[in-house]
């Protein structure tokens, strides 16, 4: 989970200094929290995650999956370790 989330808010920095624009333009905390719980593998459950819409998943999408399907062996199953509660002090 830790992982993950790390390559999500370094691939939105990227994504964000490329367009000139704080991070949280190209996804919320609250956005990646929730990515980071579903650890998506395709563009559809990628749109089923609330605050990534057609648009965002048609500009972000690519390497939001990217980060995802990387991590999601990571001694893991992707995303299953992932706990609610690890997040809701943020």
């Amino acid at each position: 989970m830790a992982a993950l989330g790390a390559a999500l808010k370094a691939y939105r920095l990227q994504e964000a200094k490329k367009i000139e624009k704080p991070a949280f333009t190209v996804f919320s905390n609250k956005v990646l929290d929730a990515i980071v719980e579903r650890s998506p593998q395709t563009a559809a459950q990628l749109l089923s995650v609330k605050g990534m819409g057609p648009q965002k998943v048609a500009m972000y999408g690519e390497g939001i999956l990217s980060c995802c399907k990387r991590h999601a062996g990571g001694g893991g199953a992707g995303g299953a370790g992932y706990s609610a509660s690890s997040t809701s002090s943020a």
